[in-house]
């Protein structure tokens, strides 16, 4: 079946959030230092080719982190997302059965029950894809082949001397796969 759009986790929703605000904030917002601003115009990328997806309980752990009292422009961002975005619930009491909720806890065990071959997840989340996919896959939900779950790269980015410094892309190598992937596979379905 062809890929229809992917899930993303809480950690790829505040920079799809922070980057939205201002991209100039990515690496300098303190739940978005992580990434670079290269990260962030590679997921709007392929965010523009494939429908978003999200639980509600990926929503809220991404509206706890970005919310700031002084700057209501963050929650607005994230309304905007919801509005185009395409939510999933997953009953609580159906993801604290999947045997990766000790492990994982209630948002990545929810994202865990909704990904399939045509809806893969996009995620940065080293226990979650290094713990929960291995699971998934023994369960016959293997993701879409050109599209798997993004990790980050196994050696972390160095820190730049000052915060306001620019930062080498911590996401570079796996978005850069993954959007090339995904948008052979776009081409292909527009042919």
């Amino acid at each position: 079946m062809p890929l229809t759009g992917f899930f993303i986790d809480a950690n790829l929703l505040v920079l799809l959030v922070v980057g939205a605000v201002d991209r100039a904030l990515v690496g300098r917002h303190r739940r978005a230092r992580r990434f670079a601003p290269d990260d962030y115009d590679r997921l709007r990328e392929l965010a523009g080719d494939w429908q978003v997806c999200v639980t509600p309980n990926t929503l809220t752990e991404a509206s706890n982190l970005v919310y700031d009292e002084r700057d209501d422009r963050f929650l607005a961002a994230l309304r905007e997302i919801v509005l185009v975005g395409e939510e999933t619930t997953v009953p609580s009491e159906r993801a604290v059965r999947d045997p990766a909720f000790p492990r994982l806890g209630l948002t990545d065990a929810a994202l865990l029950d909704v990904i399939s071959p045509e809806r893969p997840l996009l995620t940065v989340d080293l226990s979650l894809s290094s713990d929960g996919c291995p699971q998934r896959a023994a369960r016959g939900h293997q993701l879409h082949p050109r599209a798997a779950v993004l990790t980050r790269e196994a050696t972390p980015p160095r820190r730049p001397t000052h915060p306001s410094a620019p930062r080498s892309g911590a996401l570079s190598s796996p978005l850069s796969r993954a959007s090339a992937a995904l948008s052979s596979d776009a081409a292909s379905r527009r042919s």
